[in-house]
């Protein structure tokens, strides 16, 4: 007979325990795939002694903050948004860092309003004036005024101004003793 003693050493296997998050949209490679959505993952593998060893990770998704905003502006102003100077209607969107470490996004829609802008002709007789570019005017010429339309943007009035010669002259009538005539807004009886 011949006796064989075996040994027998039973192996300790490990197993470990894990947290990670990802940004809503990103992923992680777990169980052999990259994984979008929380849960449980657990992978296998060897570890030194030769025996199987496991990772248990529990995967937690976290929100990415979205908000939205809207603004006018007048037209040809500019608004400084996703990196460069908006002159356009549309929606820009603009990405942050969130208190979660995700990005957060801003979606801010332009409406361009509309201004306003008129060209009026006006004349005045010679010698009188009239209230245009913020004064008192008595030549020809091109004035512009200012005003705030109802959606506070500016609107222009472009008034051209002509001066109209007065016309005058001379004229002789002649009454007969004790008649009267109408002239300088009265009944005249005298020379004159």
């Amino acid at each position: 007979d011949s006796i064989l003693s075996t040994t027998l050493t039973v192996l300790p296997t490990s197993s470990l325990s894990d947290n990670a998050s990802v940004c809503q949209g990103d992923s992680i490679f777990l169980e052999g795939a990259y994984q979008t959505i929380a849960g449980s993952y657990v992978d296998t593998y060897l570890a030194l002694n030769g025996c199987d060893s496991t990772v248990t990770t529990v995967l937690s998704v976290l929100p990415v903050p979205s908000s939205s905003a809207s603004t006018g502006i007048c037209q040809g102003d500019s608004l400084y948004l996703a990196g460069a100077f908006q002159k356009l209607a549309g929606v820009y969107t603009e990405v942050f860092m969130a208190a979660n470490g995700c990005d957060s996004l801003l979606h801010t829609t332009i409406v361009v309003l509309p201004t306003h802008s008129v060209n009026v002709n006006a004349s005045i007789c010679q010698g009188d004036s009239i209230y245009l570019g913020g004064g008192y005017q008595t030549t020809a010429g091109v004035y512009v005024d200012y005003f705030t339309s109802s959606f506070s943007c500016d609107s222009t009035v472009t008034t051209t101004l002509a001066l109209t010669t007065s016309v005058s002259g001379t004229d002789t009538e002649s009454i007969c003793r004790r008649y009267s005539i109408y002239l300088a807004g009265a009944y005249q009886s005298s020379t004159g």
